[in-house]
């Protein structure tokens, strides 16, 4: 399967890495393991958008600083973890080179 990974910059979206990788579900899998992760943290997130979850509704088992301290460890987890570490590390994704040609 060939998956095309993009990066939001200057308001639009781009083409940031091709992969191909033998599998049919990454994105699903990556939501799971960041679901997964996000739960050794003891934060409950939108899986979604995997971002942390309100706290008064999802993680009021918390205190407002924990959930502050977790929150901002989340979004450096996710900084560093992204889809294309998790091709690249967990399925040893082959990069392709690309060229993107406009008329």
């Amino acid at each position: 399967m060939i998956y095309i990974t993009q990066k939001f910059q200057d308001e639009f979206h781009h083409i940031h890495n091709v992969w191909e990788v033998d599998c049919d579900n990454i994105q699903e899998l990556y939501i799971q393991h960041m679901t997964e992760e996000a739960s050794r943290m003891d934060l409950v997130i939108n899986p979604y958008w995997l971002n942390p979850m309100d706290y008064l509704i999802h993680n009021s088992h918390l205190s407002k600083s924990d959930f502050n301290k977790k929150s901002k460890q989340w979004r450096e987890f996710r900084r560093n973890f992204t889809i294309d570490h998790f091709i690249k590390d967990v399925f040893q994704g082959v990069k392709h080179e690309y060229k993107v040609i406009s008329f």
